[in-house]
């Protein structure tokens, strides 16, 4: 989840794609749609590294920053849920009380809205140390699990699919294409993991 905010948060410089060209990828057979979007980031870093910054920094500016005006993926879940398709809208409205309800509280430096991708996205990695936290501490995690399921099943894969294909149909550079992939199965994965890990805390409960 960090990986995934840092990505969509700002454009990749010359640090992260030397940090990514060193990363091995897991490999999931069991798991090929998630596996084709790895093995195609792969091959998009095994490229000349010459001009690719100047080229990611072009298609991330077109997909994410409006550079075209008219024609973006937006990044915002307000974007992607409101009748009106623009930003700051119910969506917006819930993801603030839903960062108050946690104590979150956005970075000053930081300027993008609270529905941007890359900060709905830092909030379930936040969710996911919690969780972790609570387990290694012996505690129930119950809460918390919930809590990233409604994330996940209120916000995130309600509007993330449609940003995908937005980025699939509008990007100029495999990069962005792979990444968007590794997204949205991500979070599919996630929310799978996070059932089972409900219903065991539920069985667990019960007896």
């Amino acid at each position: 989840y960090r990986l995934l905010s840092r990505l969509w948060g700002v454009e990749v410089d010359a640090e992260l794609w030397a940090e990514l060209t060193r990363t091995a990828f897991p490999s999931l057979p069991d798991l090929p749609a998630l596996d084709a979007g790895y093995r195609h980031l792969e091959s998009y870093l095994r490229r000349d590294a010459d001009g690719v910054i100047e080229d990611l920094a072009a298609d991330y500016a077109v997909l994410c920053l409006g550079a075209r005006r008219s024609d973006g993926a937006d990044p915002y879940g307000s974007v992607h849920t409101s009748d009106a398709g623009i930003m700051m809208q119910e969506e917006w409205v819930a993801m603030l009380y839903l960062y108050a309800e946690l104590g979150l509280q956005l970075a000053p430096t930081t300027t993008e809205p609270e529905d941007h991708l890359a900060i709905v996205l830092e909030c379930m990695s936040h969710l996911c140390q919690r969780t972790i936290d609570a387990l290694e501490a012996g505690e129930p995690g119950g809460e918390i699990v919930a809590r990233q399921l409604g994330l996940l099943d209120d916000h995130l894969l309600r509007w993330v699919p449609a940003f995908v294909r937005k980025v699939r149909r509008l990007a100029s550079t495999d990069f962005y294409r792979a990444v968007a992939t590794i997204t949205i199965e991500y979070l599919r994965l996630d929310r799978a993991v996070l059932a089972e890990l409900e219903a065991e805390g539920a069985a667990a409960g019960a007896s």
